[in-house]
């Protein structure tokens, strides 16, 4: 879900600060932002967003009406919406500065001529700007897929996996099975068989 949500967001707020705007280097800033905040404050900071006592988002939807009774973010449920949309926010603006350096390297001058030749905006997008983004686009996607299968800080501060095993990943099995239930035998198999995967997914990216 994190792949399916942060690829396409982080490639429109990449088309965004790329167009002409007035104070767009504030809005690349702002974006990219999350991505040097240290993950223990920002699990803090939406732990406190998404309190289910007195949190932000339970006040807020509350005062609109949508929900009558508090909800338990990280407890329920909802616990693996709660954290996909953390690290979704936490990823983006790194994502944005692939999608931003792509774009910036299309020429002017295409999207001149084929607006000369009559193409409008749709055949643009698709004929030039996609056909220039295909090799960051499939850098993206392969680091987007071994960072999934590597997810560990948000999960492991918040949830710690649960509500029993809700929110749990690769990377917290591994940890857990080593360092909780001192089954290192399982722990290093583990490993060893997520290692192999992000290698083969390393190898069809140098390639």
């Amino acid at each position: 879900f994190k792949l399916i949500i942060t690829l396409p967001l982080s490639f429109m707020l990449a088309y965004f600060v790329n167009m002409k705007l007035r104070g767009r280097m504030a809005y690349r800033t702002v974006f990219f932002m999350p991505t040097i905040i240290s993950v223990s404050v920002m699990s803090m900071v939406f732990y406190l967003i998404f309190n289910p006592y007195n949190g932000s988002v339970n006040q807020m939807l509350m005062a609109v009406g949508l929900i009558k009774e508090p909800i338990n973010w990280f407890g329920s449920k909802f616990s693996m919406v709660t954290v996909i949309i953390i690290a979704v926010w936490g990823a983006l603006g790194n994502y944005m500065i692939y999608f931003l350096s792509g774009l910036q390297t299309i020429p002017t001058e295409l999207y001149e001529a084929a607006a000369i030749d009559g193409a409008n905006g749709w055949q643009q997008f698709k004929h030039i700007t996609v056909a220039y983004l295909i090799p960051t686009l499939s850098v993206v996607l392969v680091l987007l897929v071994k960072q999934g299968l590597m997810v560990f800080d948000y999960v492991k501060s918040m949830t710690a996996g649960g509500p029993g095993t809700a929110t749990q990943t690769i990377a917290l099995l591994i940890y857990n099975n080593g360092f909780e239930r001192n089954r290192y035998s399982y722990s290093i198999a583990q490993a060893i068989a997520t290692g192999v995967i992000i290698a083969l997914i390393s190898a069809i990216q140098i390639q």
